[in-house]
Formats: C-alpha cells, structure tokens, sequence
C-alpha cells in the first residue's frame, strides 16, 4: 500500500470513515445485537439477509465502475466492492448485514473434493445457471 499516491489515500480514508459511521450508526449496532439475540434463541424477529453480490445482470447498482475516483487497482477494487457495494448493502438494500467496524482484504478459501468427482454443466447464456453432478471416485 505505500506506492498508492496520496489522492488515493485520501479517497481511502475517507471512505474509512464512512464505513466507521456505517458501523457505529444505530441501525448498525441493533442489527449486530439482534444477530446476537438469534444465536442466544431468543430473537425477537426474523433475520434477513439478501444475496446479491452474485446478480450477474447489467443492472448492479453498487457497480460505480464510473464513479470510481482511485488509480490504484488495488485501491479502485476496495472503492468498488468494498465500499460500494457495503454502502448499498446498508443504506438501499438495508437487510440485516452488519457492517463491520474493520477490513479485512486478499483472503482465499480453498478447499479439496474429499474423494468426490464433480462434473459440471454450464449453459451458453454466460454460465448464470450451472449445474453440479457429483459421484464418488
């Protein structure tokens, strides 16, 4: 991060803070002790949370890919996804998410087949439905 010139660590810092105000907000703070009270057994409504990173339509609308104001691809990545796409989440979709009072970055799941051989189907429409055959080795 020390070659991001210092127009992106401003735009970074700002949107640090904002993500801060999103966290300590106390629509933010109710939902994190809701999620709290459903892990306790005692919640007192149902929790909601919406999926839609995954939308592969051209209708996206926390993709600001032109209001993007970072050079840096690093830092333009974190403006998009992180910080766009959080700000949607908490103030248009406003589900249950917690918004985080941290970032975490460049973490990786890998995982193996454990044995199991998978045979997977995609159509032509760009792979938006996706079929999963498994069987054992």
């Amino acid at each position: 991060m020390s070659n991001l010139s210092h127009k992106d660590r401003d735009i970074l810092r700002r949107l640090a803070e904002r993500k801060m105000r999103m966290a300590e907000d106390p629509v933010n703070l109710e939902r994190r002790e809701a999620w709290y009270a459903l892990d306790d057994g005692a919640t007192h409504r149902p929790m909601v949370l919406v999926e839609a990173f995954d939308v592969r339509d051209a209708f996206r609308p926390w993709d600001i890919v032109g209001e993007l104001q970072c050079t840096d691809p690093w830092a333009r990545r974190l403006e998009q996804w992180v910080f766009g796409k959080e700000w949607y989440e908490f103030n248009i979709l406003k589900d249950d998410r917690v918004v985080e009072p941290y970032l975490t970055t460049n973490w990786q799941v890998t995982a193996s087949d454990y044995g199991v051989q998978k045979t997977i189907h995609r159509t032509d429409n760009g792979g938006q439905m996706t079929t999963i055959y498994y069987r054992r080795r």
